[in-house]
């Protein structure tokens, strides 16, 4: 069968065999990532039947996992990283990434080869070394959906995810860096200094290629407006070219004696994070949703090609299993305990000196627990050349065909082992344990979806044709509901201590909640600056991180924002224009609407007598009440000095609000098939033109 034939096949088959073995694992509740190894697994002696040999035809290559896979499913996951969570934890996030990297590394390496050697296999220091920095890399896969699917902390997921991404970078640059001080076969304090070098290099070239690319790109999908194919293709391009440029400048670039590196993990992650937080703006709101379904997909095609091909990466395996059954058992050993160790020192050292969030012992617990960056660790095993040998190196195998083996026995451990007990782990350490705040959410929720139901059984009794015994039933049925969730929320009261106190909390967040939709919705229709838009969406994050420490939600009824991250002030310095009063109108219009919604909001929760005493929402209300009285003052004043101009801006405001609808009723008549499709791209067109255009010039 051709060759290129033969790999299209594999690739189909494959990708059928993923989709089936998601929806499998989903009715028999096993973890998804271990199913599709099982079936590699299968496969492998499955391949090697004549019938089914176009399997062997695609395999993973360094080039494939390098310059295809990886920046696909480093983009999909940088993408969706909070910077503004990472920044708060970072002191955190790099003592894992970076310390406990270097510490990992260098434990498994030293005792390591010591212990190897007792057991009379001469395995060198150099190549245990290497394999340590292969090896000590995280990988949160699994661990991770289990979080989502019962939701786990919030911070806890974040320093997984954090770890994960940014030793990604530093591990394949310690590895890089390690490998050449082994191919040059010396060893000086020059050769030291010069690796740590090219290290620094590649982190620091990293993030500001990352941050060029971003720039660059980001400002060509401002440019493009409502045009679906094209923006997501841009991000595309932003994930492979920056992992490629940063490839090229380090095969290419000498400047005098020194031949500059730069980590294309790091420049691809950190393009990603800034385009998932701060390019999101220059995304249209039309196509944003779809954006986030193609990286999903994307990485979710990637992920699993990758997986099964591990499996079949068995058939890899050539050294005989009882010559290397007790480096691979020591091997195991040591890099639990070094995970262990490059976890609870640097991480209890923060601790102890209080300069971030202490870190629980049982997030610890977990953190040691879960290692092995399966796709990394197989990139850079496949990276080594297949003829590398060192001197003192005494063994039929090589040291590729040496690393790849304890690679893929420890991938086995660490999805068949620690991935089928996990679950258990997560019980016992009372990690998904909930927490009061956690049950008054859940009983305020279904108190707003059972009104909200009996509300639509209303609507259906007078407009459609709904039975006197169906419409009793129903309305029973619900009103049931509501008395049970009221009495829950009683009981809520009587047996949690500070009950009320939980409930203002949860309240505020709601309330804030309301306010982040409806500025979304502003800006969605360009009745704001992206300004504007940055520091109120960071103001209200603020807020929200101040209420979730038990602080109070504003420091004072005039308090101004100005403690913004690095890339927030920077980004809002790219877009800052003059401020006059048309600006100071729409910042206070702004308030005004959100705040508005928010009291009619808290209006509605009152009148729903919720179970808990109404002066808790009255608190909430009072606030905003005096944040909407401010707004509605500084307006009046400005409409006083400038009224002609004012009346000409509320003309456009109202106009592009007026568009927002037109556009809402002429999708739901094409959906409906009232109007044809060119009909609905030619309103289309026209309104978009009134929606992007500036309101300020």
């Amino acid at each position: 069968m051709d060759g290129f034939i033969s790999t299209t096949i594999a690739i189909l088959l494959l990708l059928v065999i993923a989709g089936l073995t998601n929806v499998l694992s989903k009715r028999i509740k096993v973890s998804y990532t271990i199913l599709l190894v099982v079936i590699g697994l299968l496969l492998a002696p499955l391949s090697k039947l004549s019938a089914f040999s176009f399997l062997d035809s695609f395999s993973l290559t360094p080039e494939l996992l390098f310059y295809v896979f990886l920046p696909i499913l480093l983009f999909e996951s940088a993408y969706n990283i909070k910077y503004r969570e990472i920044s708060k934890n970072t002191r955190a996030i790099r003592s894992l990434a970076i310390v406990g990297l270097i510490i990992s590394a260098l434990i498994i390496g030293r005792t390591g080869s010591f212990v190897l050697q007792k057991f009379w296999y001469n395995i060198p220091f150099s190549i245990v070394l290497l394999f340590g920095a292969i090896i000590s890399s995280t990988d949160p896969v699994a661990v991770l959906a289990l979080f989502k699917e019962f939701g786990a902390p919030k911070r806890l997921t974040l320093l997984f995810e954090g770890e994960s991404l940014f030793n990604d970078g530093t591990g394949l640059a310690l590895f890089l860096v390690i490998y050449e001080i082994i191919r040059s076969g010396v060893f000086s304090q020059w050769i030291l200094v010069s690796g740590i070098t090219q290290f620094l290099s590649m982190i620091i070239g990293g993030i500001a290629l990352g941050a060029v690319f971003w720039f660059g790109f980001a400002y060509m999908i401002k440019r493009i407006k409502n045009n679906e194919p094209v923006e997501i293709l841009l991000t595309m391009l932003l994930a492979h070219f920056t992992f490629l440029v940063a490839d090229l400048i380090s095969a290419n670039v000498i400047i005098g004696w020194f031949g500059v590196k730069i980590s294309g993990v790091i420049a691809t992650a950190y393009a990603a994070i800034i385009m998932g937080n701060y390019g999101r703006t220059k995304i249209s709101p039309k196509v944003e949703e779809a954006m986030e379904k193609f990286w999903s997909f994307f990485a979710f095609a990637a992920n699993s090609l990758v997986f099964i091909l591990i499996g079949l990466m068995i058939n890899d395996i050539t050294i005989p299993f009882n010559v290397i059954i007790w480096p691979i058992i020591v091997l195991l050993v040591i890099t639990s305990l070094a995970r262990a160790i490059s976890v609870y020192l640097p991480i209890n050292i923060l601790n102890l000196l209080r300069i971030e969030k202490r870190i629980p012992m049982a997030w610890q617990h977990l953190l040691a627990r879960w290692s092995l960056r399966w796709a990394l660790a197989f990139m850079m095993v496949l990276l080594i050349d297949n003829s590398f040998t060192i001197p003192g190196w005494e063994f039929d195998f090589s040291i590729k065909a040496f690393l790849m083996t304890i690679v893929i026995t420890k991938i086995l451990y660490s999805l068949f082992v620690k991935g089928t007990t996990i679950t258990l782990l997560l019980k016992k350490l009372h990690i998904w344990d909930k927490s009061p705040l956690d049950d008054f959410e859940q009983y305020q929720s279904e108190l707003l979806i059972y009104h909200k139901i009996l509300e639509k059984i209303e609507f259906m009794k007078t407009h459609y044709h709904l039975t006197d015994d169906n419409y009793t039933h129903l309305k029973n049925t619900f009103t049931r509901k509501i008395e049970n969730t009221r009495n829950n929320i009683c009981t809520f009261m009587k047996k949690t201590e500070d009950a009320e106190r939980i409930i203002f909390q949860a309240i505020s967040l709601e309330a804030l909640g309301v306010e982040k939709q409806y500025v979304k919705r502003l800006y969605h229709t360009n009745e704001m600056s992206e300004n504007l838009y940055l520091h109120l969406i960071y103001k209200i994050d603020t807020q929200i991180d101040r209420i979730h420490e038990w602080q109070a939600q504003i420091k004072g009824i005039e308090e101004k924002t100005t403690s913004y991250d690095m890339l927030t002030k920077i980004n809002m310095t790219l877009h800052r224009g003059t401020w006059d009063y048309k600006q100071a109108y729409i910042k206070n219009r702004t308030k005004e609407i959100i705040i508005s919604r928010v009291l009619r909001y808290l209006d509605s929760l009152k009148s729903m007598e919720c179970g808990y005493p109404s002066r808790i929402v009255e608190e909430v209300e009072s606030l905003y009440a005096q944040f909407h009285a401010m707004a509605v003052a500084r307006m009046q004043e400005i409409y006083a000095e400038h009224k002609d101009d004012i009346n000409i801006l509320n003309n456009k405001l109202f106009e592009k609000w007026l568009m927002d609808q037109e556009e809402k009723i002429i999708t739901d008549l094409q959906n409906k098939e009232i109007i044809s499709s060119k009909i609905y791209q030619k309103f289309l067109k026209e309104i978009e033109m009134t929606i992007h255009e500036k309101i300020v010039k």
